[in-house]
């Protein structure tokens, strides 16, 4: 039977095209105690490679001779007794050798004697054997990180804590959920909730050592966890702080340690944790900061109801205000919001005989009730603490400012502690409406006599440049960055035109005549990304100390050359994204026309002979994603986590931009589809799938059904083409499209598997900052932090939900939006439906009713009669027996909400009549396989 089995994997072998002689499990009882402990789990070549080190190491130092290693012979020393790396590179010479080449560093490995030698001495001192040491390396060896955990995870061996850290290093990708939560158990039953690995504890050489993980080396695992979290799963957030509150609660009181005291050990992990929890995502952050405030109101608990209580430091409240001030407005903070008066500074005004029996603390934030807490602990306000209550609507004593929903501006310490001021600065400019206001609070800096800086000149660029908001019931002032109107009252003339801001031009030459500041930071980045065209863009980096590294931008991008292109990664991120930003916005169709908002004839002699170069006008899609990708090769720590430059991409190619297509303008919309399928496939294989791109992709799906369905009249209306050309390429392109769609909606909503982690608890009576913020509707849906088998990865519910039902709608695929309405009703119960989507007050309520109502219009058409009543029946009596305020709208009754869905219905209806192949492709039972003729058909129609 086994030599059944080895000539069958013989065969496999050579069909791969494998070179080398087939080897045989060696019968040596030494060799095969040499083999990875995991050798069985490896694959045919992989074993094949194991074989040939295990028969090839005793050749080393005897039949391959070692040269003499000359001057670094004195540097090798006794200890430390192995080492993992040189096992690496013993590994790749060997590997080398069978290939027939001798590398130089044999010389400096040592023979094979000697390194056998150091390894018995290891596994009888620690019981490290051999075996282990390569299976570290077979762990290690592949790129992915969930497959370096995955193989981590099932391997059995001895796991030491630095194979822990090689695993969650920053620059590991885990996309996984699965994989991430078994590792987190993994740590959770064999170094939290247990001193040590039960291997380790069975050896005498660990006995009486205490704990392997002690509160520093936790602190380095939950940064680089919360690292990870933030990168691909924000919503995992409560989950490390679980983990958390239970290494605190492991943690001995009575240890004697020569640095901090248990309970002083404490006390840090739980402030270093507060701090770590309010790190914001890397995609929408303000979105998902719920899942901070989350997590860190589990340890506030844990803070509580610890015997002794833990004490939080001034850096651990500023940390929970920091995230107070990135949640939305409670219904409290909302009505306060409203009372707001329309003049600066925004005083509460007394609309009626409630608002004159308020106590004085019912007009406070949540942010600024903490505060409170603050100074009762015994800390003193200084700038940083002042900052943030600009941000949180101010506190007793202070001018009122508006609640501002906003990451906070960047603090100093040390020797730049200083420079704090001006982020208090910046922090009250951000709270105010409009640019009115925050002209008067730029001429009336924090202390009398300080000139601003690039940081508060950029904080009044964007109030200059910022749009104006939408009129809607849900929208306040500080919920969003666009401004609201300005208020003149019974101003006069004269002091309105006092009040009244520069424009961006005139404050630009203040900020370079006056007060002699060069544009950098977030100042030139704002300033690039809202240049009216790339000259004046080109200007503002001229005149900034990136001036060495643009001339790439100065040309075309097609001859730019490769050193140039090299300068260019030495950017700063945020710049270059700008840039990126400024190229998408100012994209034209046609490769020969000028950008629609180009700068002046003036401005262009300027630009022109300060840089020597023929400056190309207008914007260019293409030109942004040559550029991305050019920055992206040469700068890694972009490449590995930026996805910026591409999210405004497909945004761009989403929205209203189309690339031009030399083939003719009917090619424009494929051509277009085909970049936007490219940038996203890529994005998605190397970062992951995120809410983002996921929406980009609902919206250009609708997109290209509407443009190949309609044309431009006259007046600008838009009418069904009377004929249209052979659809076959854009009708896989729309196919493959839709199955990304559906497959990423997968990937977002996966569940997470149940029993991880222990059982769902928490005690719901413990105290914390939240039961201090007195108002029961601030309390809402804030009474459980444990993950349930529902979470998300990130929050989808609200605008995306409502756009894929769109582009499901446009596709046809009625099979589809019945799912998505299951699944959205089946959340109500579940914690994935957050509470922001329930409750009338909030923009994702809104979006969630469209989506209903768009759904029960369209699905009179495509969906079966029985189905449509099945969902009506089941949402009615959501509304009886579990008080859902979601509704179906009434047929002889539209409102606001239905009334807009209809205006998207029209246009729908009459896309699906006209794409019925498409129709026929999705619905049918062979959509999970792609069809075979799509490279050809879509090379063809490329050319």
């Amino acid at each position: 039977m086994a030599s059944e089995i080895a000539d069958e994997r013989r065969r496999a072998l050579e069909n791969e095209g494998y070179k080398f002689p087939y080897l045989q499990l060696p019968t040596d009882p030494i060799q095969l105690k040499a083999l990875p402990t995991g050798f069985s789990d490896m694959s045919y070549r992989e074993q094949q490679e194991e074989l040939w080190i295990v028969q090839a190491e005793s050749r080393l130092g005897k039949e391959w001779e070692l040269e003499d290693p000359g001057k670094h012979a004195p540097y090798n020393h006794d200890y430390p007794p192995y080492s993992p790396s040189k096992a690496f590179l013993r590994r790749h010479t060997l590997l080398a050798r069978r290939h027939g080449v001798e590398l130089r560093i044999e010389r400096y490995l040592g023979g094979t004697a000697e390194w056998k030698s150091r390894l018995a001495e290891l596994e009888s001192q620690t019981g490290v054997s051999e075996a282990d040491i390569k299976q570290w390396l077979w762990i290690l060896s592949p790129e992915s990180g969930d497959l370096k955990i995955q193989r981590f995870l099932k391997s059995k061996c001895r796991k030491p804590l630095f194979l822990l850290q090689l695993l969650l290093a920053k620059d590991k990708k885990i996309h996984e959920p699965a994989t991430f939560l078994g590792l987190l158990k993994f740590m959770r039953e064999n170094y939290v909730l247990a001193d040590r690995p039960q291997d380790e504890l069975d050896h005498p050489a660990y006995k009486g050592q205490g704990r392997a993980v002690t509160w520093w080396h936790y602190l380095v695992f939950l940064y680089r966890l919360v690292w990870h979290c933030r990168e691909g799963w924000p919503a995992a957030m409560p989950l490390l702080a679980r983990l958390t509150a239970d290494y605190i609660g492991t943690m001995r009181l009575d240890s004697k340690a020569r640095a901090l005291t248990g309970y002083q050990a404490r006390s840090l992990v739980l402030n270093k944790s507060l701090r770590y929890f309010s790190w914001p995502a890397r995609v929408r952050p303000i979105d998902h900061m719920e899942h901070n405030w989350a997590a860190q109101r589990h340890l506030l608990r844990l803070a509580a109801t610890a015997e002794p209580p833990l004490v939080m430091d001034q850096n651990g409240y500023r940390a929970v205000r920091a995230v107070l001030i990135a949640l939305r407005k409670s219904k409290g903070e909302a009505r306060n919001a409203d009372r707001s008066a329309q003049t600066w500074p925004p005083y509460r005004r007394t609309l009626d005989g409630i608002d004159e029996r308020r106590d004085p603390e019912d007009d406070l934030s949540r942010s600024a009730k903490a505060g409170m807490l603050v100074r009762e602990a015994g800390y003193s306000d200084d700038i940083v603490d002042r900052a943030l209550s600009a941000l949180g609507g101010s506190t007793f004593g202070q001018a009122p400012t508006i609640q501002t929903r906003s990451l906070p501006p960047a603090f100093f310490s040390g020797r730049l502690a200083s420079h704090n001021i001006f982020s208090e600065w910046a922090a009250q400019l951000r709270a105010t409406r409009n640019a009115r206001e925050a002209w008067m609070v730029f001429e009336n800096p924090p202390e009398p006599g300080i000139r601003p800086t690039a940081q508060i000149y950029g904080e009044m660029f964007e109030k200059l440049y910022a749009r104006p908001a939408l009129e809607s019931p849900v929208i306040r002032p500080g919920d969003v960055k666009e401004v609201f109107p300005v208020f003149d009252g019974n101003l006069s003339e004269f002091e309105i035109a006092r009040l009244t801001p520069p424009s961006p031009e005139e404050l630009y030459d203040l900020m370079l005549l006056q007060d002699k500041l060069r544009p950098t930071g977030f100042c030139l980045a704002v300033l690039v990304r809202n240049s009216p065209s790339r000259t004046v863009a080109l200007r503002y980096l001229n005149d900034s100390p990136y001036r060495p590294y643009i001339q790439a931008l100065q040309l075309p991008a097609s001859q730019a050359d490769t050193n140039s292109l090299k300068a260019l990664s030495e950017l700063p991120p945020n710049i270059f994204n700008a840039w990126i930003t400024m190229l998408c916005r100012l994209h034209t169709r046609a490769s020969h026309d000028r950008s629609a908002i180009s700068g002046t004839q003036k401005e262009v002699e300027d630009a022109q002979s300060t840089t020597n170069t023929s400056v190309p006008q207008g914007g260019s899609i293409s030109e942004a994603i040559t550029l991305a990708s050019a920055f992206q090769a040469h700068n890694t720590k972009a490449a590995h986590h930026d996805r910026q430059p591409w999210h405004t991409i497909m945004q761009a190619l989403a929205g209203r931009k189309v690339l031009y297509s030399p083939r003719g303008a009917e090619f424009n919309i494929l051509e277009t589809m085909v970049a936007f399928l490219h940038i996203y496939e890529r994005t998605t294989a190397s970062k992951g799938a995120d809410p983002v791109s996921f929406e980009a992709l609902c919206l250009m799906i609708r997109k290209a059904l509407k443009l190949m369905t309609f044309e431009t009249a006259e007046g600008g209306k838009m009418v069904p083409r009377p004929y249209m050309a052979d659809t076959t390429v854009i009708e896989r392109l729309l196919w493959r499209a839709h199955r990304y769609a559906v497959k990423t909606f997968e990937v977002l909503t996966s569940p997470v598997p149940e029993g991880v982690l222990g059982q769902r608890g928490g005690d719901a009576s413990s105290r914390g900052v939240s039961e201090t913020e007195g108002e029961e509707d601030e309390l809402e849906g804030e009474a459980d932090d444990w993950v349930t088998p529902g979470m998300l990865r990130f929050n989808v519910v609200g605008r995306p939900v409502h756009k894929y039902m769109l582009a499901l709608a446009c596709c046809g695929d009625y099979g589809g939006m019945v799912r998505l309405m299951d699944w959205l009703l089946d959340g109500w119960d579940r914690e994935y439906i957050r509470e922001e989507a329930k409750t009338s007050h909030n923009l994702d309520y809104h979006y969630t009713v469209r989506t209903i109502a768009y759904f029960a219009e369209m699905g009179r058409e495509l969906v079966e009669p029985a189905e449509m009543d099945r969902l009506r029946r089941r949402l009615e009596d959501m509304r009886w027996e579990k008080g859902c305020t979601w509704f179906w709208p009434q047929e002889d009754r539209q409102g606001a909400t239905a009334a807009q869905a209809l205006s998207e219905l029209e246009t729908d209806l009459v896309v699906i009549e006209r794409w019925p192949r498409l129709r026929q492709m999705i619905n049918s039972t062979d959509t999970q396989e792609e069809p075979e003729e799509w490279d050809q058909a879509g090379a063809k129609a490329l050319g």
